[in-house]
């Protein structure tokens, strides 16, 4: 017979059984039944996470329809629903949670973070998640030169990659030999999937198989890359590693493609039997079975296919001209259109070109004066009636007004309209003299002359709409000007040349400026900048690229300072100092920033918040757990075919 205090403790067992969702037992979709699976329970780790729903326990079923563009542009689609890192961001966008790691901590140092990983997590074929597959991406992927040749900036430390200690089959720690106020964020951030190139979850049982160092005949491997079209055995291994190109490979998702992305039409993604995370009612996530992303590359055809209800979802194609259409097709479309908050401190940002090929324009566009008379010769106020509907910031490529780090000033400097300002800065640069049209000559008598090539997106904003206004501006100061749309892919290959007069994109991490600081100084090649070399020599502890001077130097120092300072009011003043630095040097030139962005949600899409932030730091939609958004019945969504 069992006393009282045996009773209580378990009544306490079974009390914790059911809010976990054991007693009752987990559930799971119906799509999965008959299929030849283990018991959902057995497909859950030991500590699943719970995830808490916006608006109320979902409903199974369903196909989400999403559309994007270009399908080389896969990090906004993609990157939302494929991150899955150790910590995640809150839906504050600011504080973390566990996620992969049911828990962490950080020494009193601030040099070692071990985190504990989530026990009897699997990849979606079964095999379990360990320990052993951080350590392959980290010694196979990250620390070998072929398939890594510079290691991201954020898992440096000192000049060197953080140390790996792996402590047993869950538990691990990263040592640094400094501290790194945003190594969290970081792990947040690009640890899993945003920064394709910085995933830590990668299966070890199935990449190895095409890993020079592991198999055993390394010369089959070359052939059987060379026969699928592959020069070398790591670009083989790329394409296997990519699970948007390769649908073959294990995820640990919410959902798993399929079908490849490029040469289609369409890509089919299907839930995940495996994924470890479940409701408050112990439901396995996601619920939604089937998501397909259609490329529909012509805007018109997309906003059509929107207005007839045939989108369910789209987060990442509408810019503020497209709302009123949107708003009108509300009803017959069956959605709703949402305004969220954005981060971008500029929807597009011209980065001058300071490494640029030609001697004169190098030398230009290295004088703060004649960046200055491009930045104040453009009508902010005019681009933002015309494409923003009025409701984006005239306003410098700058951080945003909400951040801890901005003052008013910065908003505004060097931002005025100012054409007369702009005529006498290029003529006391001694470029006034003109030829017989009226285009100023430059020091060797060359007219000179501008070509604005920019991306194709829509992502942002109107930009084909913006780019004449910025044309027209500088067109009118006498200089030749010339507008090239580029694809998105071959856009970002060239700006990792010094081919382009400007780097054009859009002026990020408004809230976060200094995770992967590259919008406040050249800190990583790539479109984030126009100083190719400066960045390089940063991104590589001065092994490539050219050593910077100035100012620029300086706010390299000082936030190697800034990231290794513990005293939070110390960092406040210095990343303000760092973002003073940033703007006065105008090394890029905004436009309008901080504009609503219209979300596309279908009537009967549910747990999707009403007002939320998009965010390429906060992955995208990441960070609202798109595995927790369900259709309601009746209908349950599109059809599952």
């Amino acid at each position: 017979m069992l006393g009282r205090g045996s009773s209580l403790v378990i009544l306490v067992v079974l009390l914790s059984l059911l809010l976990t969702g054991n007693a009752l037992g987990y559930q799971q979709s119906p799509m999965l039944t008959g299929k030849d699976l283990p018991p959902v329970a057995e497909r859950l780790p030991v500590n699943p996470r719970v995830v808490e729903n916006f608006e109320t326990i979902g409903q199974y079923g369903g196909r989400l329809r999403l559309a994007m563009r270009d399908p080389f542009a896969t990090g906004t689609i993609h990157s939302a629903f494929f991150s899955e890192p150790l910590v995640s961001w809150c839906t504050d966008g600011v504080t973390h949670v566990p996620n992969l790691a049911e828990r962490w901590e950080v020494s009193d140092d601030g040099l070692i973070y071990t985190f504990y990983l989530r026990e009897g997590v699997k990849w979606s074929d079964g095999m379990p998640f360990t320990t052993a597959d951080i350590e392959y991406w980290f010694r196979d992927s990250l620390l070998n030169s072929e398939i890594t040749p510079a290691t991201p900036a954020w898992l440096m430390s000192q000049g060197e990659p953080v140390e790996l200690d792996v402590i047993d089959d869950f538990t691990f720690a990263f040592v640094l030999k400094q501290p790194n106020a945003v190594f969290l964020d970081n792990m947040a951030f690009q640890a899993g999937g945003a920064a394709f190139h910085s995933i830590m979850t990668q299966p070890k049982h199935y990449l190895s198989q095409f890993h020079i160092d592991y198999v055993d005949d390394p010369d089959a491997l070359v052939a059987a890359a060379a026969e699928a079209g592959f020069d070398t055995w790591f670009n083989y291994y790329y394409e296997k590693r990519d699970f948007r190109t390769n649908p073959d490979i294990p995820v640990i998702t919410a959902w798993k493609p399929t079908t490849e992305l490029m040469g289609r039409e369409i890509q089919h993604w299907e839930r995940n039997p495996y994924y470890w995370k479940v409701d408050e009612a112990g439901n396995q996530l996601p619920y939604i079975d089937q998501v397909s992303v259609q490329i529909i590359g012509d805007r018109e055809v997309l906003n059509m296919m929107v207005a007839n209800g045939e989108i369910d979802l789209d987060f990442a194609n509408m810019t503020l001209p497209d709302f009123p259409f949107l708003k009108e097709h509300e009803g017959e479309g069956e959605y709703r259109v949402l305004l969220w908050n954005s981060t971008l401190g500029s929807q597009l940002q011209l980065a001058p070109n300071l490494h640029h090929q030609d001697p004169v324009m190098k030398e230009l566009m290295n004088t703060l004066d004649f960046r200055i008379a491009l930045s104040v010769a453009i009508n902010r106020e005019e681009i933002n009636e015309f494409c923003f509907l009025g409701l984006a910031q005239p306003r410098q490529a700058v951080i945003l007004d909400a951040s801890p780090f901005f003052r008013p000033e910065f908003g505004t400097m060097h931002a005025q309209y100012d054409p007369e300002q702009a005529n006498d800065l290029l003529d006391s640069l001694g470029l006034d003299k003109r030829n017989a049209d009226g285009i100023r000559l430059r020091s060797d008598g060359q007219p000179l002359r501008l070509v604005l090539e920019y991306p194709t997106t829509a992502e942002f904003g109107p930009y084909d709409d913006i780019m004449v206004f910025v044309a027209d501006a500088w067109q009118a100061l006498g200089i030749d000007v010339a507008v090239r749309p580029l694809g998105v892919s071959i856009q970002f290959e060239k700006a990792f040349t010094t081919e382009m007069d400007f780097v054009i994109w859009a002026h990020g991490r408004g809230l976060h400026p200094f995770i992967d600081p590259v919008y406040v100084f050249p800190a990583s090649p790539g479109r984030s900048n126009g100083a190719l070399y400066y960045a390089q020599w940063y991104n590589t502890g001065g092994r490539d690229g050219e050593e910077p001077t100035g100012d620029i130097r300086k706010m390299m120092d000082l936030y190697r300072e800034y990231v290794r300072e513990p005293d939070e009011s110390r960092r406040l003043a210095m990343g303000t100092e760092l973002i003073e630095l940033s703007v006065s040097n105008l090394l890029w030139i905004g436009t309008v920033g901080n504009s609503p962005l219209p979300i596309i949600v279908k009537d009967d899409l549910r747990n999707v918040p009403e007002l939320a932030t998009r965010d390429w730091v906060l992955v995208q939609i990441g960070h609202l757990m798109p595995e927790q958004f369900f259709f309601s019945l009746p209908g349950a969504g599109a059809d599952c075919d």
